[in-house]
């Protein structure tokens, strides 16, 4: 599990939203080369092209996100 404080820690934005009462978490970093955002507690999707969006499997763990990051920044 991804802690919303590690994920402010490495640069991601809380934009959770609620849509008919329900609420929907969600963090999103954006960098000029690219942009992560995770779903829930583990849905991890990297934007490849602009509107492109791909899940990234296996990204569970802060420690996993900051390989994702390293290797597109």
């Amino acid at each position: 599990i991804m802690r919303k404080i590690d994920l402010l820690k490495l640069g991601f934005k809380d934009t959770s939203f609620t849509d008919e009462e329900i609420v929907f978490t969600e963090f999103t970093l954006k960098k000029e080369k690219f942009t992560i955002q995770i779903h829930g507690e583990n849905l991890v999707e990297l934007e490849v092209e602009p509107k492109i969006w791909v899940e990234i499997p296996n990204c569970k763990k802060i420690s996993d996100l900051k390989r994702l990051i390293k290797l597109f920044h």
